[in-house]
């Protein structure tokens, strides 16, 4: 498989049966955040469904969990959390085959986290890209890589 891209097989029934009880779990705790009145939380439960979600390659239910999410950080102007919706929805969109889309959201995201001095969000972020474009060292042009006396060369 190339960088990002993901083995195809076919999961066990046991994960088929542990992707529908985190799921439902996941679920009922977005559910009782919002009974309880703790809108961030509700938004840490929805990436919590969106993560399962992708885990079993449900992408269009992860996509609506991470917007829903997404808009209630941005109603509480909380940077942080935004940027880490942003690193699942990157996942996503590299799981969906779409790793244009995928760089540009995590892109964002690593922005945000450094703007916000969140090393640790910063990190994983990182690792987010590295895992979709390869290590740096082997993302660079090779145009960037030689002088142009050693262009010359060849």
């Amino acid at each position: 498989a190339a960088k990002g891209d993901m083995a195809p097989s076919r999961p066990s029934a046991s994960f088929i049966d542990g992707i529908a009880e985190a799921a439902k779990a996941a679920q009922e705790s977005v559910v009782l955040a919002k009974k309880i009145g703790n809108t961030s939380l509700a938004g840490a439960a929805l990436c919590v469904v969106a993560q399962v979600q992708m885990a079993n390659l449900q992408l269009e239910a992860a996509t609506r969990a991470t917007d829903e999410a997404m808009a209630i950080f941005r109603e509480l102007a909380d940077e942080r959390n935004i940027a880490s919706v942003m690193v699942i929805q990157a996942d996503i969109h590299l799981v969906g085959g779409n790793t244009s889309k995928a760089l540009n959201l995590i892109g964002k995201a690593i922005k945000i986290f450094q703007a916000q001095g969140d090393k640790r969000g910063e990190w994983v972020a990182m690792g987010v890209k590295e895992h979709i474009q390869g290590p740096e060292e082997e993302a660079q042009p090779l145009a960037d890589q030689w002088s142009e006396a050693e262009w010359q060369m060849w």
